[in-house]
């Protein structure tokens, strides 16, 4: 379905022998067109050991919280990052020891290969931990241990062999241990640095599974060697059969005793996984370790962080202290001596910290991980995280009452980094910080970088983001985690960090308290092996080690312990004990964390705002050069003089004229406004019988009803407040108290707001096109002038949908009219200010008041909008956590009109084409990166406002900044207030909502907007910004260009006044707009039946017409259908089928009603309810049932040709699939032909119509082509278009041009509901070249007709020859007759090809269809076309 505003209506070309054809002209008319026992309970005491801060939640053991993508591609690399760009931090060249990071790592590595190695230190305070000598020295041998012994060396080969033996004589010069990869990414991680410090304890060689992504994620750690498992290693094969039944498995072969103590294995399995049993737990006795460490190759598979255990074997004991003597340690040092991220995964962390972190005073980590069934979030969870963050005073309390009027000053800024499966913690954590104020004043952010839903460690982008979000965690200051989670403890490891621990929730219930803070930085020990060495029994650990206290239940009642920590501190090991008890499940024995207090963190300086904030003397600051008065209470309206404080000086000065026409204004409406004697004797004027009794005083009044969204209330208040300027009238606003919850007042002493108790307020409801007092409907029924201005009031429609009647009211004789009547009551949702500068009268006044006429709005809505202190808060909170630090704002709006919901991916791609072609954002860089030392400017941050209903387009865009490094080094950070879904106007909340992000991407530097979006116009006004509009997509097409730059700041006027004063008659006003072009058919609805006309549209499915009662609609020829009167009317329940097919629906259950929304690619939309009825069509057939669409809020220029349309399509729910039928023809006539009907045929007649007509389906003037169907447009019609001849000329294009392409995109549809014929873009630019060299007339360039192509014609033309044009498809080709695809317009003089470019799908438009009989026959997939003279039919 088309609406394109440039297409004119044809006139009759005659064809003529020979190869080209000649066209005669007549005179031209507006064309017509439309555009988702038995179980073992270990009876031991299970113990926990506490190591350092980690405190212990309680819940499944083993799981590990990744958190990411889904995605394939690849990642994208880091940069090397100029310690510059970070003032408060060392830099890395000037202090060698900050960047070995205390000598813990070894210098030589080539920096380029791993750029996290030594640029971490750019991004985390120094740690207070520093490693032992003892450490370092042992880390140096070992690095040498591992480059004479690693692979490739003749030591390996050598032991290799070795594995080719059961057993073997003597110890071989190098032993190895293999970390065999196992379990989630947090799992590996922790067992990794376990076996890596065991390695050390015994001098082995470490050998690491790299599994499916090992080597993606983590850089070598050893200088000069790898840590990497060979690929050829003889036993990999074997690595994931590898268990406790294993012939080789240590713990097997000691239960069995099947170890020979005089012989030495070639290798053993070692199982420590957290099943293990009490034969492999001997691994952590004494007399085994002698035994396994004869053994030259020891295979692991782990889970664990079983490092606190190796304290328990004597022999390690002294080494370990000498190592760790603070023995809380382990995990810091080792986690940061090994694990670099490898430079892909550095750059999704330095892009994601730059973006989002680096400019925060304060940052704070929360990482949730939830082990309840079902979809979160929580709201015990978030309830717990709320009550631990506050409590902890990690962030502050909200403040719901009221809005407090603050000093403006940058406060304390806090960013929040959030990880999660789900978004759902975050988003509430960011809405509640966003809607209410803080009662410390300080300004909280929260980001997440990745919502996967659930765990996908098999998939390596996953596994990336997820070591990505552990890093990022450890950057923060103080951090929050679940309890049991891998995922945090290597966050706090390598961040040196205590964290706070969520305490594991029961019966889904916030525990009290919500959390603890752990008493060290080191992980627990999930599975600790509580087995006696020497009796070799279960036994409880704490008696083994003298440092080892217990801490008490405090339950008396018997448990069977099963789970249990293990935690190490400084000075002790701690154990605890969880387990079941006999009646009520799980029981907590004791609550293990020991709370330490902990001094204050500090508070980094207050940042000033990025604009200087300071109180300015200069009055034009804060009055916007003299537009805004002074003499408000501040504190009532916040925003009215601190709006300056946040957006750049506007290059736009008020006139003094206008200064003096609103000081004047504001004098007026405090004289005449609300509560004054004028006003009290104004409305007696209204009451009955009090007509002409009484005098006003001269105070004349213009009531804006309420109406539409709040976008468009907004332009539309302007343009009568413009008018109640221009014509000395008092504007009072329709809105009550939600009104006022929006804005403040704007008039000094005075209110705006019509009151409560106004007269007529009852009757607004019933105004309409009809009313008794609408001004158009009275010159309608010819009411003489006199009786006209004699009324106390009018009514004015200047609504989208007014007729010609109603656009009188731009006529200067009707304003003269109008000026003597006291009362005007205006319903409007158009930005109609344009159009006043047709009236004569205003012409000179509007001059002088806006010598820049692009700035009505930009002036008038600074004047007349403020927000209200609660939406104020809601901006500047918003402001100062997500843009103010930034160095670009960029503004992006999306609106999408389109029938289904969810994100286009054509409207993704049109987004992206159009910020990337405009240089609003940078490209991204595919390849690998430069080692260079970027500038501060490089490393500008543009901080990206996306405003969307929906949060798919943020979220393309966020992943795209983060998973790819930009071409010019820029930051790029993407921010979304909300995505409601849909719109809610409502709702309080959501207005207030849509009212600050409006205002907030008035505050950006650059905007990006939606066409057809009053949102949008509202920000681009208020901001003074020339937005680039996104040019309306046609049939899901991307247009080329993608964008354009806006001429003005103003907004559109959708509707204009087509109107020609003095002739009393229809005109074009401007030569860019036309008429309609669309095709109607004859049917009756209802039972009793009434007639109406519909337009026929194959593509799209739905039928519907415009119902009562109609609370926006358009004009229709035919009355509005009213169901009430109807006894075969009945609406159509939430389960059917019909309500399924819909794209949009809303269930309402109360009326147990389907509700629509149904969207077109021209913007127009219809929204109702889904019925079934009784339709009856030219051949007095009834047929009841037929399910259909009864509209009450229906949008479009196109529509008011007919009353409704009938969709044509495949879907179900159009008439051929509800009628069950195969076959259809239509029969279009010309389209200047006003007079002739067109026609629908329907089943056994669409065949039979063709019989008629004389042609034989088979003959050869009958063209008949295959259909194609497309999964991802099922709906439309395919052709197989194969080429195309101009003239005698076949064109030279590729074989694909035209071919519907995998994805579902390209192709060419037939479609009865657009105009003209849509070709590929590059296969338009070939025909058009042809064309052109074929044509004797001069090519025309003005672009008056909004056509393509067009030529001059010559004086006095009759005949002029043009080329054929051929259609190739496959089975026929289609030759078309000149008036087919030539529109000649005798007004302009042109002569014009009936055709367009398009940038995807191609159409073949109705144009080309008309004065033939198109069959379609959807059994044989085939479409026919017969010449017939469609008019006779």
């Amino acid at each position: 379905m088309d609406q394109n505003p440039y297409r004119r209506r044809l006139s009759p070309i005659r064809t003529t022998t020979g190869g080209s054809k000649s066209v005669n002209f007549s005179e031209l008319f507006p064309m017509k067109y439309l555009s988702s026992g038995t179980m073992k309970l270990t009876r031991t005491f299970t113990t926990c050991l506490i190591l350092f801060s980690v405190l212990v939640a309680f819940s499944m053991i083993f799981h590990q919280h990744p958190s990411d993508s889904n995605r394939i591609m690849g990642f994208a690399e880091a940069r090397v990052l100029d310690a510059g760009v970070f003032p408060n931090v060392t830099n890395i060249d000037s202090n060698d020891s900050d960047k070995l990071l205390g000598g813990l790592l070894a210098s030589g590595f080539n920096e380029e290969s791993c750029l996290s190695r030594y640029q971490a230190v750019l991004y985390r305070k120094p740690s207070p931990y520093k490693p032992s000598p003892y450490l370092v020295s042992k880390l140096r041998n070992y690095e040498m241990h591992h480059k004479r012994c690693g692979p490739g060396t003749e030591s390996y080969k050598k032991a290799l062999k070795q594995l080719d033996q059961e057993h073997i004589d003597g110890d071989g010069e190098c032993k190895y241990v293999v970390w065999v990869s196992f379990s989630g990414l947090g799992n590996r991680i922790l067992s990794l640095a376990s076996v890596f410090l065991y390695a050390l304890l015994t001098d082995r060689v470490l050998l690491v599974d790299r599994g499916k992504d090992m080597d993606d994620l983590f850089c070598e750690p050893f200088p000069g060697t790898s840590w990497l498992l060979p690929l050829d290693f003889p036993m990999t094969d074997q690595f994931d059969g590898l268990n406790q039944k294993s012939s080789r498995c240590y713990g097997s072969m000691v239960k069995n005793q099947a170890i020979d103590t005089e012989k030495i294995l070639s290798y053993l399995y070692l199982h420590l996984v957290h099943d293990y049993g009490d034969h492999d737990k001997m691994f952590f006795c004494e007399g085994d370790q002698t035994l396994i460490g004869k053994v030259p190759w020891l295979i692991v598979k782990t889970d664990n962080y079983f490092v606190p255990s190796l304290w328990l074997i004597p022999g390690f004991d002294d080494e370990l202290n000498k190592l760790f003597p603070q023995k809380a340690t382990v995990f810091h040092h080792l986690g940061r001596y090994l694990f670099h991220p490898t430079n892909q995964v550095w750059g999704l962390v330095t892009r994601y910290y730059e973006a989002y972190l680096l400019h925060a005073d304060e940052k704070i980590g929360i990482q949730v991980r939830v082990f309840d069934e079902g979809a979160g979030p929580f709201q015990h969870v978030m309830d717990q995280i709320s009550s631990c963050t506050q409590k902890e005073k990690l962030l502050p309390e909200v403040d719901t009452l009221v809005e407090r009027s603050r000093q403006v000053r940058t406060p304390k800024h806090k960013a929040v980094l959030v990880t999660s499966l789900s978004s759902g913690y975050s988003e509430n954590l960011k809405s509640m910080y966003w809607e209410y104020p803080t009662i410390t004043g300080e300004i909280i952010g929260v980001h997440q970088p990745s919502q996967e839903g659930y765990q996908q460690t098999e998939k390596k982008m996953h596994n990336g983001k997820a070591l990505a979000e552990m890093y990022l965690l450890s950057l923060t200051d103080n951090l929050v985690t679940s309890a049991w989670s891998t995922f945090g403890y290597v966050a706090q490891g390598l961040g040196g960090l205590k964290p706070w621990i969520l305490y594991k929730p029961e019966n889904r219930t916030a525990p009290d308290p919500a959390c603890g803070r752990a008493m060290s930085m080191e992980p627990c020990f999930h599975a600790p092996p509580f087995y006696d060495c020497k009796a070799k029994t279960g036994i409880d650990t704490g008696k083994l080690v003298p440092h080892v206290r217990h801490l008490k239940r405090e339950s008396d009642d018997l448990c069977f312990f099963s789970y249990s920590f293990f935690h190490v501190t400084d000075e002790e090991v701690i154990v605890a004990m969880f387990g079941y008890d006999q009646g009520n499940g799980f029981v907590e024995a004791s609550r293990i964390i020991r709370m330490e207090p902990e001094p204050n963190v500090t508070s980094s300086d207050d940042s000033t705002l990025q604009r200087d904030q300071e109180q300015k003397d200069s009055v034009d600051l804060s009055l916007l050069g003299g537009l805004l008065v002074s003499g408000f209470k501040k504190e009532s309206c916040l925003s009215r003089y601190q709006s300056y404080l946040y957006r750049k000086a506007s290059p736009y000065k008020p006139s003094l004229h206008l200064l003096s026409k609103l000081r004047a204004y504001e004098e007026l409406h405090k004289r005449c406004g609300p509560g004054t004697r004028p006003y009290t004797n104004a409305e007696r004027l209204l009451k009955p019988k009090q007509t002409g009794e009484m005098e006003s005083e001269g105070c004349k009044y213009v009531v804006w009803m309420s109406f539409s969204g709040l976008g468009n209330r907004i332009i539309s208040i302007a343009s009568v407040f413009l008018y109640a300027m221009l014509t000395d009238r008092v504007l009072l606003v329709e809105g009550g108290e939600q009104f006022a919850d929006l804005f403040c007042e704007p008039f000094l002493d005075t209110t705006w707001l019509l009151p409560k108790d106004f007269t007529l307020t009852n009757q607004f409801s019933g105004f309409g096109q009809n009313s008794a007092h609408c001004h158009g409907d009275m010159l309608k029924r010819l009411i003489n002038e006199s009786s006209v201005s004699s009324l106390s009031h009018l009514y004015l429609h200047l609504a989208h949908d007014y007729n010609e009647h109603d656009k009188m009211f731009f006529c200067a004789e009707d304003q003269n009219i109008l000026k003597n009547v006291p009362w005007l009551i205006m319903r409007t949702n158009n930005f109609f200010a344009p159009s006043l500068f047709l009236i004569p009268s205003f012409e000179e006044e509007l001059g002088m008041m806006f010598p820049e006429k692009g700035t009505v709005f930009h002036h008038l809505g600074r004047y007349l909008f403020h927000p209200s202190n609660q939406v104020w808060g809601l901006i500047t909170r918003y402001y100062q956590a997500y843009l103010a630090k930034a160095d670009e704002r960029i503004g992006l709006q999306i609106r999408v009109f389109d029938e289904k919901s969810g994100v286009s991916p054509q409207v993704t791609k049109q987004i992206i084409s159009c910020v990337q072609n405009e240089d609003l954002l940078p490209k991204l860089s595919k390849g690998e990166e430069q080692h260079k030392q970027p500038s501060e400017e490089d490393s500008k941050l543009k901080s990206v406002l996306v405003t969307s209903l929906t949060t798919g387009y943020f979220e393309i865009l966020k992943t795209m900044y983060w998973e790819n490094p930009t071409v010019t080094k820029e930051v790029v950070g993407i921010h979304q207030p909300s995505h409601e879904g849909h719109q809610q106007t409502e709702k309080l909340m959501h207005n207030r909502k849509a009212w600050a992000e409006m205002y907030l991407l008035s505050l950006t530097d650059k905007l990006v907007i939606s066409a057809w979006s009053t949102f949008g116009y509202v920000a681009q006004g208020l901001g003074g910004l020339r937005a680039w509009i996104l040019y309306k997509q046609e049939n899901q097409t991307n247009p080329n260009p993608p964008c354009g730059r806006a001429m003005s700041p103003d907004p559109c006027f959708h509707a204009p006044p087509y109107y020609d004063c003095k002739a009393k008659q229809g005109t074009d006003t401007a030569p860019t707009h036309g008429g309609s072009g669309e095709f109607l058919m004859e049917l009756s609805i209802g039972n009793p039946a009434v007639k109406y006309a519909a337009i026929v549209d194959t593509g799209s499915d739905l039928i519907w017409t415009q119902c009562k009662p109609c609370t926006e609609c358009f004009d229709q020829p035919t009355p509005i259908f009213d169901p009430e009167k109807s006894s075969s009317y009945s609406k159509v329940g939430c389960s059917s089928g019909l309500c399924d097919a819909l794209p949009r629906s809303n269930c309402n259950e109360d009326k147990d009603s389907c509700e629509y929304l149904y969207t077109y690619g021209d913007y127009s939309s219809t929204r109702g309810l889904l019925a079934t009825e009784t339709f009856t069509f030219e051949d007095e057939n009834s047929i009841s049932g037929i399910g259909f669409g009864c509209g009450v809020e229906n949008e479009g220029d196109g529509f008011s040709q007919g009353s409704g349309l009938v969709g044509l399509g495949r879907g179900p729910l159009s008439l051929i699939s509800q009628l069950k039928e195969t076959k259809f023809s239509y029969c279009l006539t010309s389209i200047e032909d006003s007079e002739a009907s067109s026609s629908l045929f329907i089943g056994s007649l669409a065949s039979g119509i063709v019989n008629k007509t004389g042609a034989n389906l088979d003959g050869e003037v009958t063209k008949t082509m295959s259909l194609l169907r497309n999964p991802d447009q099922p709906s439309f019609y395919y052709l197989e278009l194969q080429g195309i001849t101009v003239g005698a000329k076949r064109l030279s294009l590729e074989k694909s041009t035209f071919e519907l392409s995998e994805d579902g995109t390209g192709g060419m549809i037939i479609d009865s509901g657009t105009t003209i014929t849509y070709l590929e873009e590059t296969a338009f630019k070939v025909l058009k070249e042809e064309f052109t060299s074929r044509m004797s007339l001069p090519v025309d360039d003005s672009g008056s007709t909004g056509l393509d192509l067009c030529f001059k014609l010559p004086n006095a033309a009759k005949n002029i020859a043009v080329p054929k044009l051929i259609f190739h498809f496959k089975g026929a080709d289609l030759e078309l007759p000149g008036e087919n695809y030539m529109v000649a317009d005798s007004s302009t003089g042109v002569l014009c090809l009936a055709m367009g470019s398009s940038n995807g799908m191609s159409i073949f438009g109705n144009v080309q269809q008309q004065n033939f009989n198109v069959l379609h026959d959807l059994e044989k997939e085939t479409v026919t076309f017969v010449p017939t003279e469609c008019g006779k039919l």
